[in-house]
């Protein structure tokens, strides 16, 4: 705690330190390397020392999210022990933009941040989330029998977002004794006091394996009021064939209007209605499928990777 205290006070961030800088440096000067990729936005001195010692070697950057008005929103829920990240990350990120050769941003809402906060003058390049696709075949897959049971899948850890999320769909709609909730995250067994234990809810606690959850739900639902950045569960609900309920804010990056199984609403009304008309025999949407390969599978985005780790 103490040594995490004092690398922020020395404007480190994303668990880098001057030990981890300095060996990283020794590996990129005895190894020659031609390109070096930081996999945070966060890694600022690291990247104004990779360019000092070796100027010639390409640096690009991945922006998943950017950090500082990321913390700047968990602060105004409360979160107010994050404010002491605000200056290391805000720095670091700053760096980055200033040092790194290319950056790379998972959507145009993250662009135009970095553009406001860091640099207007540096090549962005737009890659969504992407997965390596699990086989299946299109053949809207039904299966799966509940016995008339629709199963509403809700993925995420115990965190503030995802709390005052699902706190917001639980408390708020009344469904009928048919539909069943499931919970799936770490530490999600915290939420059990926060909620209506007569309401039909099933909570599991870090689970292994997610595949089983979502082979078995008839719908995802993601109602996300905060937080930035692209929402890894909705990739993987598309992976899965799932027909996705959720806000726009949870939908950053997926282009819901281009797949008729993406909902967006925020209004309680909506998600109820959507989920009592859902047929409890159906599992799997073949749209949801393909606009996950045509967007968010790994050989979609590969030529991007190409354009920005390999192309001058």
């Amino acid at each position: 705690m103490l040594f995490g205290f004092y690398n922020l006070l020395k404007l480190y961030s994303g668990g880098v330190n001057s030990k981890h800088i300095s060996n990283i440096l020794a590996k990129i000067k005895s190894e020659k390397y031609d390109l070096v990729f930081l996999d945070s936005s966060v890694y600022g001195k690291l990247a104004r020392q990779i360019k000092k010692l070796t100027p010639n070697v390409k640096l690009v950057a991945f922006y998943h999210n950017v950090e500082y008005d990321f913390i700047k929103k968990i602060i105004k829920t409360g979160g107010l022990f994050h404010f002491l990240r605000l200056p290391s990350c805000f720095f670091n990120e700053f760096l980055t933009a200033k040092w790194c050769d290319k950056i790379i941003a998972l959507t145009n809402e993250d662009k135009q941040l970095i553009n406001q906060y860091y640099t207007d003058k540096k090549e962005i390049i737009q890659i969504p989330i992407s997965f390596k696709r699990i086989e299946r075949d299109l053949k809207g897959n039904e299966q799966i029998s509940h016995s008339n049971e629709i199963q509403v899948l809700f993925v995420g850890s115990y965190f503030y977002a995802n709390i005052q999320g699902i706190t917001w769909f639980i408390d708020e709609i009344s469904f009928s004794s048919k539909i069943k909730i499931i919970v799936v995250g770490k530490e999600m067994e915290k939420l059990r006091p926060l909620i209506d234990n007569s309401k039909n809810v099933e909570i599991h606690d870090s689970v292994d394996d997610l595949s089983v959850f979502y082979e078995r739900a008839n719908i995802v639902v993601c109602p996300l009021f905060y937080g930035g950045g692209m929402k890894v569960k909705v990739a993987e609900a598309l992976m899965y064939g799932k027909k996705i309920i959720g806000t726009e804010l949870a939908f950053f990056g997926y282009e819901p209007e281009k797949c008729p199984t993406m909902i967006t609403s925020s209004d309680a009304e909506v998600y109820k209605k959507v989920i009592e008309n859902l047929n409890p025999e159906i599992t799997t949407y073949d749209e949801s499928i393909l606009h996950f390969e045509k967007y968010f599978s790994y050989s979609s985005t590969l030529k991007l990777f190409h354009e920005a780790l390999v192309e001058k």
